[in-house]
Parts: structure tokens; C-alpha cells; sequence
């Protein structure tokens, strides 16, 4: 048995009656499975649930899932479409980057803190969305400067204040900036791309 903290950054079914989580902690990237009733039985495991999950090796490849403490499970961002299209969009990306190259636990530390306050409403999730794919575009070795589009001192993704809101059209134009890094340097294309039009 092992016991780790992590978030769960994606859910997929497996044969008929199976479940692979991937399970995002600071040391690194878990692949655990449950059975679908086993599921049934603790309803907080879901998408971005964070919490400390007991595996344990199983006959297969994957950890076995015996059972998960919820710390933070997210509930006031279902109450924003705008926040469902970030979750959209984190869910997206966490799947299509290679976690190979990449620090674990500092994408562990902005998605954390990604997630914590896109589930405070009185947070703006364009600011947070901006920040987390600023963040982590350093992460995958990118540049993702853009003071030739905004000066530092209007928008700081680096030193975030959470106290600002950022306009509709500075997300949009730094948001496709990002993308068309992510695409040009890494072929990574996001379909979430249209939802923020």
C-alpha cells in the first residue's frame, strides 16, 4: 500500500467495468484504476478533485485506487459556464503535454493554485487562465513573452494579483498568443481555443 496527495487530472474508462484516473502529485504522474461500482460508492472522484488516495499495485500496469480522502473537490465553478470552459481547457491541455520533460511538482503548484481560486467566484478565471498557460509554457521550455503586446505592469502573469480583472480582449489576444506558441513550437493544436471566442 502506498498513500499519495495528488489531483486528479483525468478519468477514462477502461474495458467494461473500469476506470483509469491519472493522478497529478508533486513527485509525479500516477496511473491508478477502480472498478466502476467501486466508483459508485465514493462520488468525489472526479475531474480536479484533489485528496489523498491509498494505492496499491495491482496485476496490471496501473495502481489499484483502494480508497480517496477528498481535501478540495470543486462545486462554485459549476455555477459559471465561463469557469466550466477553463476546467474544459485545463482538461484539455493537462492531456496533450508531454510530462516527461516537465517539473512536476511546480505544474502540481499552479494547477493547485489554478483550481483553489477558480473556485472562488469573486476571482477572475480569464486572469487565472492566463496564468496557468503562462506558467506552464515556461514550463514545457517555451517563451511566452508578450510585452510587445502589453506592458508588464497592465498584466503580471508571473507575480499574480488575484484582486484584478482582466479585459475580455486582453485574455482573447494573450490566450491566442499562447496558443499559436503551443502550436508553432510543440504541433499541440487546443480545440478549447474556440470556446473563449
Amino acid at each position: 500500500m502506498e498513500t499519495i496527495n495528488g489531483i486528479i487530472i483525468s478519468i477514462n474508462e477502461y474495458k467494461d467495468n473500469e476506470f483509469i484516473f491519472s493522478i497529478l502529485t508533486k513527485e509525479a504522474l500516477y496511473s491508478a484504476s477502480i472498478t466502476k461500482n467501486k466508483r459508485k460508492e465514493n462520488n468525489s472522484l472526479n475531474l480536479f478533485a484533489d485528496g489523498e488516495f491509498v494505492i496499491y499495485k495491482g496485476p496490471t500496469k496501473y495502481f489499484k485506487i483502494k480508497s480517496f480522502y477528498p481535501k478540495k473537490i470543486l462545486i462554485n465553478v459549476y455555477e459559471s459556464f465561463d469557469r466550466l470552459l477553463v476546467l474544459d481547457f485545463l482538461n484539455e491541455i493537462l492531456s496533450k503535454i508531454d510530462y516527461e520533460t516537465i517539473i512536476i511538482s511546480k505544474l502540481y503548484d499552479y494547477l493547485n493554485f489554478t483550481l483553489i481560486n477558480l473556485d472562488n467566484l469573486s476571482i477572475d478565471c480569464n486572469l487565472l487562465t492566463l496564468y496557468f498557460f503562462y506558467n506552464l509554457l515556461i514550463l514545457l521550455g517555451l517563451d511566452p513573452t508578450y510585452t510587445k503586446l502589453y506592458k508588464k505592469e497592465d498584466v503580471d502573469l508571473e507575480n499574480i494579483d488575484v484582486t484584478i480583472k482582466i479585459d475580455k480582449k486582453v485574455f482573447l489576444v494573450l490566450f491566442r498568443f499562447f496558443s499559436k506558441i503551443l502550436h508553432d513550437f510543440l504541433g499541440v493544436y487546443l480545440n478549447s481555443y474556440y470556446n473563449f471566442k
